[in-house]
């Protein structure tokens, strides 16, 4: 974040003191302007990694109707402190698509990730016995959003070592196994 001079007036904020972007407490009443670049679906995705959308019983279309199904959830995030939305969407063993958004909280630790928001939706919709097949996350505002490590730990609880894991990275789409993402999740004693 680029320092910004108290002292000296500022383009951005209509008089003296920090931008409105940059300001540390939120305005009453005032929304920050999240750039919301992901207006329409891609036609087609190109994913790095190990993974390859064209692996049998994964096709591109499915690829895309998951990073389709993310950034509509991304849409309807709730996050009036940050202004990053973030979308997740899980595709089941079942062929059911479950997604989930980050929702935001005055007292940051309760904050709740996309994936695990979708998480906790799939468990409530099919019950704790539903796995995982893949997951997708974006977010509107084109940044990198690979999952974060309490959501590793809570998607290990449902997806396989094969399931993959599917996210905007620093130099586009990224693809992997979920055992590449988290080889090393913590498990209790006598669990596989």
């Amino acid at each position: 974040m680029k320092f910004v001079d108290p002292t000296k007036p500022h383009r951005k904020s209509g008089g003296w003191g920090p931008p409105l972007a940059l300001s540390r407490f939120p305005l009453r009443n005032h929304k920050p302007a999240a750039r919301i670049l992901l207006r329409r679906r891609p036609a087609a995705i190109t994913l790095r990694g190990t993974m390859q959308a064209d692996e049998p019983e994964f096709s591109g279309g499915q690829v895309l109707q998951l990073t389709g199904a993310a950034a509509d959830a991304a849409r309807q995030a709730y996050a009036p402190y940050s202004g990053f939305r973030v979308g997740a969407a899980l595709l089941l063993e079942n062929g059911a698509i479950v997604t989930g958004a980050n929702v935001e909280n005055a007292s940051y630790g309760l904050t709740i990730c996309a994936e695990r928001s979708a998480v906790v939706r799939a468990v409530a919709e099919y019950g704790p016995q539903m796995r995982v097949r893949a997951c997708a996350i974006t977010n509107l505002n084109q940044a990198a959003s690979p999952p974060c490590g309490a959501c590793l730990q809570v998607l290990s609880e449902f997806m396989r070592p094969a399931s993959r894991v599917i996210f905007l990275g620093v130099s586009g789409w990224e693809d992997y196994c979920f055992d590449e993402v988290l080889p090393h999740r913590f498990a209790l004693r006598g669990e596989k």
